[in-house]
């Protein structure tokens, strides 16, 4: 199945886009989630606050599920272009700063 990457700056649509495309064409994989419930962090960067990926796992892990899936399958992270994979489509979103630092306020 083909794999899709959606990446950008947090704040910038990733979780929206997902939403349109919608789960029951696609295989969504939030890798942020996917790190938290699968223990797949090697730590926590206690500067920034949030866990340090285990990319090697999470790899391992995507590819598994590429080669299951019956549908395409989208991951959604700012991370999804560090992974040392090669997706079919990549998409990285964008948008205005001052645009975005007011999402993240929210």
């Amino acid at each position: 199945m083909p794999l899709i990457a959606i990446t950008g700056t947090p704040g910038t649509g990733k979780t929206s886009v997902c939403r349109a495309l919608g789960s029951e064409e696609y295989n969504i994989i939030n890798l942020n989630t996917v790190i938290k419930r699968r223990g797949f962090y090697t730590g926590i960067d206690a500067d920034r606050g949030c866990l340090i990926a285990d990319l090697r796992r999470l790899a391992e892990y995507i590819r598994r599920e590429v080669e299951n899936s019956e549908k395409p399958v989208v991951i959604e992270s700012h991370l999804a272009h560090l992974l040392p994979l090669q997706p079919d489509v990549a998409i990285v979103l964008r948008a205005n700063p001052a645009v975005l630092a007011s999402r993240l306020r929210q």
